[in-house]
């Protein structure tokens, strides 16, 4: 954002603060301007190059930042997964075991279809955390 001015550094951050509303960016930058008024300068102001350009970087600096908040939030959430398996499994309760398992399933997003893929998934993330005994969770599926 190095070649603009301080009002359009302004509208980007606000652009994206208002859920890349234009029009409420706009007014924030320019205060005072009417509502018709801020629509259209928005409009404009998008079309800019440089503003194009700004907004392309800040939106590949979240992207950045959400894949690793994500990355240690799937770790951690697969940790606690773990203890929560390991601990429900030598308590002989293998049913908390696997609700912690179809907790992390639906995390991961392996409930979104009902086919088969999704059902493989299901197994596949029993199989990677491998703290359940498989012959335990196939029981518990059949009920």
């Amino acid at each position: 954002m190095g070649n603009l001015n301080q009002w359009q550094t302004v509208f980007v951050s606000e652009y994206f603060r208002n859920g890349q509303n234009g029009a409420a960016a706009y007014a924030i930058a320019k205060p005072g301007v009417k509502p018709g008024a801020a629509k259209v300068g928005a409009c404009n102001l998008l079309k800019r190059p440089e503003i194009q350009s700004a907004i392309q970087e800040r939106m590949a600096t979240y992207r950045e930042t959400s894949a690793v908040a994500e990355a240690i939030t799937r770790d951690q959430l697969t940790k606690d997964a773990r203890r929560l398996m390991e601990k429900a499994e030598e308590a002989g309760n293998y049913q908390a075991a696997l609700k912690s398992v179809d907790t992390q399933a639906k995390l991961y997003g392996f409930y979104e279809t009902n086919d088969a893929k999704g059902y493989e998934g299901y197994l596949n993330l029993i199989k990677k955390l491998s703290v359940v005994k498989i012959d335990n969770v196939n029981l518990l599926l059949e009920k």
